[in-house]
């Protein structure tokens, strides 16, 4: 027949929409994701029984992990371990000018969090795998800064 600019119209009731949910992307609930790049790092808070994996996703990127209480204090026992040295990637990284790191930087200040008495667990190293990770369960409310300290 004539080419018409408008569709083929099926004869019949309407069919009922469907809800369509991508679920691709999605994670189990109660499930948070954050990403640390290179020469970054966050702030994460966390409760008795949470578990805290950090995966090496790219491999040969070591990270550090600064544990505290609700009070700033250091506090390796929030994830059942010993802290092994001081947090001097996260320092330097504080010390720079980047302004991506600006809202850790006041919430290290706010909490009263003193870098130079705390301690850190370092997982990874320059030969570390991709898709290496480690996992912890939190022994008690607090709070955790995970540094990736070089750049990737």
């Amino acid at each position: 027949m004539f080419d018409s600019p408008y569709p083929q119209v099926e004869p019949g009731p309407p069919r009922p929409s469907e809800i369509i949910q991508p679920n691709i992307f999605s994670m189990p609930p109660g499930t948070e994701r954050y990403v640390v790049e290179g020469m970054g790092a966050i702030f994460v808070r966390m409760e008795a029984g949470d578990r805290l994996e950090v995966i090496n996703t790219e491999g040969g990127q070591p990270a550090e992990i600064v544990c505290v209480d609700q009070g700033g204090a250091n506090a390796p026992t929030l994830l059942d371990t010993k802290s092994e040295a001081k947090p001097l990637g996260l320092m330097r990284l504080l010390e720079t000018q980047n302004r991506s790191l600006r809202a850790l930087r006041l919430g290290i200040e706010k909490r009263n969090i003193d870098l130079a008495k705390a301690g850190c667990i370092t997982v990874f190293d320059s030969e570390s795998p991709a898709g290496d990770s480690h996992e912890w369960i939190a022994q008690q409310d607090g709070s955790v800064i995970i540094t990736a300290p070089h750049s990737s």
